[in-house]
């Protein structure tokens, strides 16, 4: 090498780089090698501008170069000190030409020249033919950098459209390496973490709340999967809405090219994972439903107490009524007007005439008939139309065996799997006629009014909440008692106002 230069100081640049091999080759390893080349030449290192952890310096990349950024500003600046900028090769320079371009400039400003250790030479950027060598460089590293994220987006593309795990561990599942290759065997569900996200979707199916969830999985000492950044915490309910969101539990898989949005939960596009799913379709689109209604309230109260608080109306203000335990001289509660305190009535009372007029309305075949009645949405839409082909391959099925155009053990072995794929579609869109709210409220009860008796306050509260409006039976409204000084039945103050 040349030793040209003997009195020169030079100052480098370090980020973590792999080599055509995968290996990487580490800050500590390349000053090595420039500590090495500048002793040769006679040059004296100063301190180096060194990143802090792997930054790619691609376009592509997201993370900002901080040393990268104090190393331009110092040379534009007149604060390098030096008088050569030694770099492992040109792309960890930059693979930005628009970068890489600023940095020479930079550099012949201020008579830095640059050596590129890999190449072993000294570049002079005031020099036309060092200028033209050096951008050379940088537009060949950024067509790489644009060959490689191509490449990588082809892949993960053709991995999603066949269904394979990407990124991320999902809590609930595992992964399973080959020994050797390292490639990927499988996804799994874990034994200590599944049944977690299982009882999650059940609770939220039956009508549980994230607060009230996650307070019990923190009594009971259940916690996040943590990391070497962050350790292990009790989940949130923001955490929990984001799992009980997922389409990786329902054994899908999506893909969102050039970071295109997508609904949270929406399986527009996804195709079948290759991994088992924890939870059913049906239940997964139960969960969907009540996170996505356009009606839900989002500060719906998990610890909700009262089954008409903030439902109930008072008749002559048009305020909520709200709960109260003085009133009684027993202690016992009431429902009060919260805007002007217009109307007292006995809670006991108002709860029990509300449930007698809900439940009588959900009994009658045709209330609940025109509950079913919904918009459709996509989700139902395509339900609907895997419903007509399966039946219509049902009926083709049986016309060819009476016509006797197969054998009775054929249809015997065919017929049982597409009519059970009838039987769980019919299922499927029956859950999804009906509205989140009802949404296997009655599932197991001879009626509504035994599935109001059995269910908990905060499905009551949402059931009532639905029903309570002008579309059903219309807002609850409480008057005051038509003897002053006197108690009356609810029955006597209460009206259903359509208004």
């Amino acid at each position: 090498m040349a030793q040209q230069g003997k009195q020169k100081r030079a100052r480098e640049y370090l980020r973590v780089s792999a080599d055509k091999r995968g290996r990487l080759e580490s800050p500590a390893e390349q000053h090595d090698v420039n500590q090495r080349h500048a002793g040769e030449n006679g040059w004296t290192l100063g301190e180096a501008y060194a990143e802090d952890a792997a930054v790619s310096a691609s376009r592509y990349s997201r993370k900002a170069r901080d040393a990268f950024g104090r190393l331009v500003a110092d040379i534009e600046g007149g604060a390098f000190g030096a008088d050569i900028l030694m770099i492992w090769e040109s792309s960890r320079g930059s693979r930005r030409v628009s970068e890489w371009a600023r940095l020479i400039d930079a550099c012949a400003d201020a008579g830095v020249c640059i050596y590129v250790t890999s190449h072993g030479r000294l570049y002079d950027p005031r020099k036309g033919r060092d200028r033209r060598s050096l951008h050379e460089d940088a537009t060949d590293s950024e067509y790489e950098s644009d060959k490689l994220s191509e490449r990588a987006s082809r892949t993960t593309a053709a991995r999603a459209a066949a269904g394979k795990a990407h990124g991320k561990v999902p809590y609930g599942y595992r992964r399973v390496y080959h020994p050797v290759t390292r490639e990927l065997v499988r996804q799994e569900p874990d034994p200590d973490e599944a049944p977690v996200v299982r009882e999650l979707f059940a609770r939220l199916a039956a009508g549980g709340s994230f607060k009230g969830i996650a307070r019990d999985f923190g009594e009971r000492g259940l916690t996040t999967r943590g990391s070497a950044k962050f350790p292990p915490r009790p989940f949130s309910p923001e955490h929990l809405r984001s799992m009980a969101l997922n389409v990786t539990y329902a054994g899908k898989r999506t893909h969102r090219p050039n970071g295109t949005a997508r609904r949270p939960g929406s399986l527009d596009g996804a195709v079948d994972g290759t991994w088992p799913p924890l939870v059913d379709d049906v239940t997964f689109a139960k969960v969907h439903a009540l996170l996505t209604d356009s009606s839900r309230r989002t500060s719906r109260p998990g610890r909700g107490k009262h089954e008409l608080s903030l439902i109930a109306r008072c008749d002559i203000c048009g305020g909520p009524l709200t709960v109260t335990y003085r009133t009684n001289r027993n202690g016992q509660r009431a429902y009060f007007c919260r805007e002007k305190s217009c109307v007292h009535i006995p809670a006991a009372d108002l709860d029990a005439y509300a449930a007698d007029v809900m439940c009588a309305y959900l009994d009658e075949p045709e209330n609940a008939r025109q509950l079913t009645v919904r918009d459709t949405g996509p989700e139902l839409d395509a339900v609907r139309e895997e419903l007509e082909t399966a039946r219509a391959e049902l009926r083709d099925w049986r016309a060819r065996a009476r016509r006797r155009e197969i054998t009775a053990a054929s249809f015997a072995e065919i017929e049982p799997a597409i009519a059970a794929e009838v039987a769980r579609l019919e299922e499927r869109e029956k859950r999804l006629q009906v509205p989140p709210e009802l949404a296997g409220f009655a599932d197991g009860h001879a009626s509504y009014r035994a599935a109001w008796d059995a269910a908990d306050t905060a499905t009551r509260r949402r059931v009532a909440r639905l029903l309570c409006q002008p579309r059903y039976l219309g807002w609850l409204k409480v008057g005051r008692s038509p003897v002053p000084g006197h108690s009356v039945p609810a029955w006597q103050r209460a009206t259903w106002d359509f208004g």
